[in-house]
């Protein structure tokens, strides 16, 4: 014996089809007007003025290129790397193949530190 089967929703018109479009544009909409908001966000911190911990007076793009240079230097910060990519990318100072091309050697970088492990551990295991 079939069980009968029940109908979920309303059924798929034309009218059903444009309410949906007319739903997706409007929520693009408000998306796009979001990411706007953001990006004007970012441009005004990237432009505003700012003392760093040496006192020295600069744009908010310039102290974070310097904190992205020190911390470049001293540690190896693969979170503050992604940040500072993602705050470029949205001043749109990062194409897509600069992007794709940050992407390729920050994958070497970790298969490098991973080579460099396994290195340092087969060293240390060596006797003398």
């Amino acid at each position: 014996m079939r069980m009968a089967q029940k109908k979920v929703g309303t059924p798929f018109t034309k009218a059903t089809a444009a309410e949906n479009g007319r739903k997706g544009g409007i929520k693009s909409g408000q998306k796009r007007a979001e990411l706007a908001d953001v990006k004007a966000l970012a441009k005004k911190i990237a432009s505003g003025n700012y003392t760093d911990r040496d006192g020295k007076k600069m744009t908010g793009l310039q102290m974070m290129i310097l904190t992205q240079f020190r911390k470049a230097i001293n540690e190896d910060d693969r979170q503050c790397c992604v940040a500072f990519k993602n705050f470029m990318d949205m001043l749109g100072y990062m194409p897509e193949q600069e992007r794709e091309k940050f992407e390729r050697e920050m994958k070497l970088k970790d298969e490098e530190i991973e080579l460099l492990k396994k290195k340092v551990e087969n060293f240390d295991k060596e006797e003398w």
